[in-house]
């Protein structure tokens, strides 16, 4: 099995990881952007009473991030989807969703664009999803199949994607 590459991939020897070429928080700021752009093209302002909903979310979301940073620390894996991983975390947030790092990021853009009071920015999200789905979420999941094989496997049977 090859893993984005023209070479075979090599379990033991691995140092390429899972090929992510941009990283997921460029993807996600290209998105906030575009609805920034899109305002100031045809405005889709929200209430203001959607500024500590959105604070409220931001917030939620880098906790998450925080602690799934932490449980790639005490894992002493890489969480950076470009470089290759040692092993599967499946603790912690990571026992409720395969992808809590991409879904905080997701939650951050919709609580920024409430904050924002930003209908676009907010509607981006979605971009945010497909974008995270189709170039970061099916190369790692691909890239941890051919690692790991049946114990992430049994992993992917027993986690949702998101939540």
């Amino acid at each position: 099995m090859t893993v984005h590459s023209d070479q075979p991939f090599d379990p033991d020897n691995d140092t390429r990881g899972p090929g992510v070429r941009v990283p997921p928080p460029v993807m996600v700021a290209g998105s906030v952007l575009s609805g920034i752009g899109l305002d100031l093209i045809i405005p889709l302002a929200l209430s203001p009473l959607v500024f500590w909903p959105g604070l409220i979310l931001m917030a939620l979301a880098a906790l998450l991030a925080l602690a799934c940073a932490w449980q790639f620390f005490r894992a002493r894996t890489h969480i950076e989807p470009w470089q290759p991983t040692s092993r599967i975390i499946v603790s912690g947030v990571y026992r409720f969703s395969r992808n809590p790092i991409y879904l905080a990021m997701f939650v951050f853009q919709i609580g920024l664009g409430l904050w924002l009071a930003n209908g676009w920015v907010v509607l981006c999200g979605s971009l945010t999803l497909r974008l995270l789905s189709y170039f970061v979420i099916r190369r790692e999941e691909t890239y941890l199949l051919a690692k790991f094989g049946d114990e992430y496997l049994a992993y992917t049977q027993q986690v949702r994607r998101w939540f």
